[in-house]
């Protein structure tokens, strides 16, 4: 992912278009909410990092009617680590192997975009939404009944996330 990024961020640059800031400023800011919320994720659930999230009856799947599948496993099975090794590895070769020519701006975007990342995640895991949480709530209760769980709006969101990014292409 990150190779594609540079090397269509690469693109846009060398084209001097007048969308080439804008794009990659979506580029960077994308890529670093994306890294922090999952790195916030994963302080949260490994590391008990973070506050707790507002336990709410309304607008969520309780599924009290679902029978228990079973218990945590003791060890991580081999298919697990075994697939988290080769997307590292494979994710850690796209990378290296350069399909661009690297540049100085790319790399310090690179760079920058990582640093954010770890900022947004270390800070979104300590803090939380802060003093932010009552002004998004309504939004993000918006956001909460968008996402119901249901298969169906799983599709949906994603041919429109689809849509979105194809059209960002096709006028660019």
């Amino acid at each position: 992912m990150i190779a594609l990024v540079r090397y269509l961020m690469a693109d846009v640059v060398r084209a001097q278009k007048w969308t080439a800031p804008l794009l990659v400023a979506a580029f960077v800011l994308v890529s670093a909410a994306t890294g922090g919320t999952v790195l916030r994720a994963w302080l949260g659930i490994h590391f008990g990092i973070g506050c707790r999230p507002d336990v709410s009856e309304q607008d969520t799947t309780k599924g009290a009617d679902e029978e228990k599948e079973g218990r945590f496993p003791e060890k991580i099975p081999a298919t697990m680590t075994t697939a988290v090794v080769i997307l590292l590895a494979g994710g850690l070769l796209v990378g290296v192997v350069p399909f661009a020519e690297w540049t100085w701006s790319g790399v310090l975007l690179g760079l920058f975009s990582a640093a954010l990342a770890v900022a947004i995640g270390v800070v979104g895991a300590n803090f939380g939404l802060g003093r932010l949480r009552p002004l998004l709530k309504s939004p993000l209760h918006v956001v909460h009944r968008l996402h119901s769980g249901h298969v169906g709006d799983y599709v949906a969101w994603l041919l429109l996330g689809m849509t979105v990014a194809g059209a960002l292409f096709a006028f660019t």
